[in-house]
């Protein structure tokens, strides 16, 4: 990357003015810094800025406007410093900066703007780093999933987790063995203790809530409900290491296509706001998918028994015996 060179006077304000492209396929969180002033001696000076916003989250595609604002260091025996301008990402990309303070007086207002346009990742020539996994697509789609965790709510993640779990139990309670496991789970303190909770902590309607605003905003932004979601961004991105050679950026493969996702809506209809559901469906799931809670689970039903039904006669018999036709004999 160029360096970018800026003659300024002794305590006059520099302004830099950076826009910022995400080449990024997902989107990345960024933390703009001004790294340490290097004198021509080796001396290291830490500088003093203001940055403006401190943190930036970028779509694929999308642009942001960062403003550095800040005053030359003083300076004894030297005039010239190198710095740069450092933004995390796949790799910390350093933007140079050499700095030369001039000698002359200072105008009232006299301020330095200088205006830098970048790309994350910068484009790099084929001949610098061809075949670097840094750069191959699933990395940066890692990278960039990472980074989103720092500013997507927790709820979200929470609520959609609940639901996944709750889906699985609400299959696997359909099955024979979870049948039997639903009733004798029915007959313990332990459920009625949680269903007891899940009602006074309003977990169907939280989890609810959190799953409008997250489908509300993946409407806005036209995302592909199919391809929405936190969890099935993260198998997406899995499965598709199978085919792909992450040292050769160029190659082509095929993009694995996961089947259709539990509808959620046909879920969240079936549990309605039934803390009892909810309970059961988390706990069935957990059953099913845990280990640890599935041998937990199996010694708290382990001595409870479930009644036999005895089978009904049906006998048909009419409403009125003293105005039926025929003998009573018969």
């Amino acid at each position: 990357m160029e360096t970018t060179f800026i003659k300024v006077k002794k305590d006059q304000l520099i302004i830099i003015r950076m826009q910022i492209v995400s080449n990024v396929p997902a989107p990345i969180v960024i933390q703009p810094k001004l790294d340490m002033w290097v004198t021509s001696d080796g001396s290291v000076i830490i500088p003093e800025y203001k940055v403006s916003p401190a943190y930036v989250l970028l779509q694929t595609g999308s642009s942001a406007n960062i403003t550095f604002t800040f005053k030359p260091p003083v300076l004894k025996d030297q005039n010239i410093l190198f710095g740069a301008i450092n933004i995390p990402s796949a790799e910390n990309y350093l933007f140079p900066i050499q700095l030369q303070l001039v000698s002359g007086t200072l105008k009232k207002n006299e301020v330095y703007n200088i205006a830098i346009t970048t790309a994350i990742p910068p484009e790099i020539p084929l001949e610098e780093d061809a075949t670097s996994y840094l750069n191959s697509k699933e990395t940066l789609k890692f990278i960039a999933g990472l980074a989103s965790l720092e500013v997507i709510p927790s709820k979200w993640l929470v609520a959609e987790l609940i639901l996944q779990i709750c889906g699985n139990g609400s299959v696997f309670s359909e099955t024979e063995t979870g049948k039997v496991i639903s009733e004798k789970l029915r007959k313990t303190r332990l459920f009625k203790n949680g269903s007891l909770i899940f009602r006074a902590a309003q977990i169907p309607e939280w989890v609810n809530l959190a799953n409008s605003i997250s489908e509300g905003l993946t409407s806005f932004s036209k995302q592909d409900k199919s391809q929405s979601g936190i969890i099935n961004s993260w198998e997406i991105w899995l499965y598709n290491l199978m085919n792909q050679d992450i040292e050769s950026p160029d190659f082509k493969h095929f993009e694995v296509i996961l089947p259709p996702k539990t509808d959620t809506k046909l879920l969240l209809d079936a549990m309605a706001l039934d803390p009892e559901k909810w309970f059961l469906f988390l706990i069935l799931g957990l059953y099913n998918i845990s280990p640890r809670v599935h041998d937990l689970l199996d010694q708290v039903i382990k001595n409870i028994e479930i009644s036999v039904k005895e089978p009904i006669i049906e006998v048909n018999l009419h409403k009125e015996v003293i105005n039926e036709n025929g003998s009573m004999l018969r």
